[in-house]
């Protein structure tokens, strides 16, 4: 069988056409058609679809069907993606807007702002916008940072302005309300460290090191020096581009630092790194620092909020509180080594990553590597826990407002509130937790990554290797984790760390009711690995396990697994492990002694073939075959009897590890090894078309329902040019590349991306960040990464007063009207009913009396029909034993949502305020002839006017049928309806006996 050989790319950014590329097999009714004939096909079936490229492969995997075609067409212009989640976290604390609303954190090159109340970003600063759409257009901010920011402050002077330094060297000044770049001053050193106070207006402190380690991951282990840098621009510079400072003033060298910090008063400037810290007067900077020898070596630092001490966390678990800022430091020998008084708080017994004080300075903060938030109380030296965060605690800070909370940031990327009162997690801000943390002796050959259609989630390894997580692409949120194998996750210091579970791989049937997954650990030479094939089942919005299988195939690894595809019958799961036997595995059904159906799975069959070893295995379209590579050949078998179908040999694909299945009928068959590739006809029992590939292939994706496969390739040698991967698109029938398509970046796993809209893939790349990539994705760019403005005035009207916490929100407060036609997707009675019933989500010991809940419950769940007065002539026609009542009437053409309240109506209230409540004499009794019969006492009682009555009175409380006189200066609302007949109260009318008022 010849092969033709197809060169590579011509361009890594654009879409890729062939040169050359000739078919090896030709049916009978191409070679009968002329070379004109054989184009005009071509033509025509890719114009009548239109510009999109989904539909031009399908119409040029067609017209190969038929005749081959000499020269590839050139499809698009390249491939777009976008970042979904990225796993860059930073290990620097987050800061706080002065009214808690917002807060900065740094990732990566930009800044973003978060809001603490929806933990939605609302804008980013100094974003890159090829991160986000994979290319800079025109108008990308050229001011935003080069390189990684290392320090986010709030400008001391200004609450509105927000400063960053980055490792490029430069000091940024940004209007974060209006996401401006002010000013940008240069340092020329990179920055690792910046701190500032309002005593010390027009100047920040910094940190810089050497240029050759500036990039370099970990601390650095040049020494650092440290600068006071001006914050005023040099005249000699320009105005329009990057500025040098006016004054640039070195203090003195440290080692390398770790964290940097000013006393409460700005009177003390307090360096750590390596064992010792470093202080300085910012009065008297010319003596340079004073050294202060700690026992272990130093990893955080905070200055006390009102005296003058400072805490530090070493990396034995040691708190130590510093009481050595006092102004002696200025006598001392500078640059002589010291030991300070201190105290020492020890629980931790890994390294501390971070320490905090509080703002009332009481406590202190402390969190590492175990996971555990430690809050201690520095008068009697107690301490409190709040433990099982789910990842190691990188940094902490704390919001100010009327509920104080503590916002731990964790290694996984997540961001926990912590309420200072109940000391329990109160939300969490969680996209997706990437960087799983990596096994000293276990290493991880493949990325667990499937799609479930059920919740449009993907699965996801998360930031410990025995869980999985849930994400979802549509809001961009982690939607939960699954533990698959509980584990210990902190071992103690002094010991070898415990080896984890790995989770290997996850499968989910086409349905989406259940998941296989395969965890693993590798123990000591004396003991086997432990190895377990786990059932999930779909259940109330949540996996649930349903069956746990030990060592499913020996000691040996399962190479692969998938379910059997359709629906109309229960699903099997396949499984080959490397002992050479192939198993499935189906469900069974028994009836319970309670009379109730359990199901759980159990092996229903294993075979072998000659004591071949499986690399890989798929499932035919309908699930009628199942197709396992063996080196050098494919097998066929039938599932259901375990008879070998057939046998495929391809000489043309040396080793052969991997096959798929192509196009929903099931008669095509790519079998490849690492370069190698070769399309089975399995009704005509022929090789279509085989050639060597100019990349290792990675991935073999075939396209849903068309008769296509997308090849991912990547270079053999891994170099920093060739950090790439290329997609390319081939048919069934012919070795022609429908389109193929360049991205930057390598990929661990990925799948397609079920879009109505456009075809695109999902996967992970090998720096752990979700992307999304395919056809038209540059049109969909998330707003977080865009640079926009802040609503001030939103984020203040979100926030509830004291006030609305105890009556509710005042009708008289503007934008109060609702519009539901726009803001809710169900009707009116639903949405009540709904928002009532959250009501008893709490425990029944944390909610209200329910006799206090009935009246507002009843306004959810039943609808108030609209108050309408009688008419005149009903009037004149009651009875005379009738109530006679005087009533308030709605006008129909008068709207309490959203009206405006004028001057005269305040007046009115604040009148009527002053003589009914501030003046108001005893109440009278009532005489005992002032109503016949007795008609009028539900009215009047005590002199007290009951519900039902007049909303106007007379100042000495008692009632009047009619209504008081006009007097001079008397505001509007009080004026009585015989003289002004718009007025919406009616005196002395008579109501219908069963009227309720």
């Amino acid at each position: 069988m010849a092969t033709s050989s197809v060169p590579p790319p011509a361009s890594s950014t654009a879409s890729v056409a062939t040169k050359t590329a000739t078919d090896n097999v030709a049916t009978s009714t191409s070679k009968k058609m002329k070379g004109k004939e054989k184009e005009t096909i071509v033509e025509n079936a890719t114009s009548k679809l239109g510009k999109s490229r989904s539909a031009r492969r399908a119409a040029a995997a067609a017209a190969a069907a038929v005749a081959p075609v000499k020269q590839a067409e050139k499809l698009g212009n390249g491939w777009g993606w976008r970042t979904l989640v990225d796993s860059s976290v930073s290990n620097r604390p987050v800061v706080f807007t002065p009214d808690g609303n917002y807060f900065f954190s740094a990732v990566g090159t930009s800044v973003r702002i978060y809001s603490a109340s929806t933990g939605k970003v609302v804008s980013t600063l100094s974003s890159s916008q090829s991160e986000s759409s994979g290319s800079r257009p025109k108008n990308a901010n050229h001011g935003s940072h080069t390189d990684k920011v290392t320090s986010v402050i709030l400008n001391p002077t200004n609450q509105f302005q927000v400063i960053t330094a980055s490792l490029d060297g430069c000091i940024k000044i940004w209007d974060f309300l209006e996401a401006v770049l002010l000013r940008t001053i240069s340092t020329g050193s990179p920055i690792s460290h910046m701190c500032a106070h309002e005593q010390i207006d027009g100047h920040v402190f910094v940190a810089t090191r050497s240029e050759k380690n500036a990039n370099q991951t970990g601390e650095s282990k040049e020494n650092t020096l440290i600068y006071r840098v001006s914050l005023t621009p040099d005249s000699s510079t320009s105005e329009s581009g990057v500025q040098k400072p006016a004054e640039m003033i070195c203090i003195g060298k440290t080692r390398p630092a770790v964290s940097m910090a000013l006393s409460h008063n700005g009177t003390f400037l307090v360096v750590i790194g390596g064992f010792k810290a470093y202080v300085a007067m910012t009065s008297n900077l010319e003596h340079g620092f004073t050294k202060f020898v700690s026992p272990e070596r130093l990893k955080c630092l905070a200055c006390h909020p009102t005296d003058d001490f400072f805490a530090t966390g070493d990396e034995k678990g040691q708190v130590r509180l510093w009481y050595c800022l006092n102004n002696q430091i200025a006598n001392m020998a500078s640059g002589v080594e010291k030991r300070a008084q201190t105290t020492t708080l020890h629980w931790h017994a890994h390294s501390i990553s971070t320490v905090a004080f509080t703002p009332n300075g009481a406590y202190l903060l402390s969190g590492g590597e175990e996971s555990v938030l430690v809050i201690w109380q520095l008068q009697s030296g107690k301490k409190e826990f709040v433990p099982r965060m789910g990842s190691p605690i990188l940094n902490v800070a704390v919001r100010k407002g009327r509920e104080e909370e503590y916002l731990l940031g964790l290694s996984d990327g997540s961001f926990a509130f912590i309420g200072a009162s109940t000391l329990s997690i109160s939300r969490t801000i969680s996209r997706v937790k990437l960087a799983p943390a990596k096994s000293s002796t276990h290493k991880v050959l493949s990325t667990p990554f499937a799609f479930h259609l059920q919740s449009s989630t993907i699965i996801l390894p998360s930031s410990h290797p025995s869980s999985l997580q849930i994400y979802s692409p549509q809001s961009s949120v982690s939607a939960g984790e699954v533990e698959v194998a509980p584990s210990n996750r902190v071992s103690k210091r002094d010991e070898k760390p415990i080896e984890p579970f790995v989770v290997e791989k996850t499968v989910i049937d086409s349905e989406g009711n259940w998941m296989a997954t395969v965890d693993r650990r590798e123990n000591e030479d004396d003991f086997s690995s432990e190895i377990y094939l786990k059932f999930w089942h779909w259940e109330l919005n949540s996996w649930v396990l349903n069956t746990r299988i030990d060592r499913p195939h020996g000691t040996e690894p399962i190479t692969t697994l998938s379910f059997s595809p359709g629906s109309k019958t229960e699903p099997f799961l396949m499984t080959a492990g490397a002992d050479g036997y192939i198993k499935l595995w189906r469900i069974r059904t028994v009836i319970t002694k309670a009379g109730e159906n359990e199901c759980f799975w159990v092996n229903r069959s294993r075979f072998q073939f000659h004591s071949e070893k499986p690399s890989d295995a798929c499932w035919s379209p309908d699930g009628s075959i199942l197709a396992i590579c063996f080196n050098p050949h494919v097998v066929l078998f039938d599932p259901h009897s375990n008879v070998v179908l057939d046998n495929l040999d391809a000489p043309e694909v040396k080793e052969p590890n991997r096959v798929r299945f192509v196009g929903s009928s099931g008669r095509y068959l790519m079998v490849f090894g690492n370069k190698d590739v070769a399309m089975w006809d399995l009704v005509s029992r022929s090789v279509q078309w085989a050639f060597q590939m100019p990349s290792y292939v990675i991935h073999a994706l075939p396209q849903p329902n068309q008769d296509v496969i997308a090849l991912v390739l990547q270079p053999f040698v891994e170099t920093t040019e060739k950090r790439r991967s290329t997609v390319r698109f081939y048919g069934c029938t012919s070795a022609k590349i429908l389109s193929a398509e360049s991205l930057p970046f390598r990929l661990r796993t990925c799948c397609w991306y079920p879009d109505h809209s456009d075809t695109s893939l999902i996967g992970v790349t090998e720096a752990w960040n979700v992307v999304l990539f395919g056809d038209k994705v540059n049109a969909r760019v998330e707003s977080e990464y865009k640079s926009r403005r802040i609503d001030k005035s939103a984020a203040a009207n979100s926030q509830r007063t004291l006030f609305e916490d105890v009556f509710g929100a005042s009708a008289l407060a503007a934008g109060t009207s609702r519009d539901h036609s726009t803001t809710l997707e169900m009707p009116l009675e639903t949405h009540n009913a709904q928002q009532a019933l959250s009501k008893f989500s709490a425990p029944a010991y944390l909610a209200p009396p329910i006799d206090s809940l009935y009246s507002s419950l009843m306004d959810h769940f039943v609808t108030k029909l609209p108050e309408i007065g009688p008419s005149k002539e009903e009037a004149d026609t009651a009875l005379d034993d009738e109530m006679v009542v005087d009533e308030y009437i709605l006008p129909t053409d008068i709207s309490f949502a959203g009206r405006t309240v004028d001057d005269d109506e305040f007046n009115g209230l604040v009148a009527l305020f002053r003589n009914q409540s501030l003046s108001r004499p005893a109440p009278k009794k009532a005489m005992s002839n002032g109503t016949p019969n007795g008609k009028h006492k539900a009215l009047q009682q005590n002199g007290v006017a009951r519900r039902g009555s007049s909303l106007l009175a007379t100042p000495n409380g008692s009632l009047s049928g009619t209504p008081p006189p006009v007097t001079k200066g008397q505001p509007n609302g009080l004026a009585s309806a015989e003289h002004d007949s718009n007025s919406p109260v009616v005196v002395g009318k008579k109501r219908k006996t069963g009227q309720i008022s």
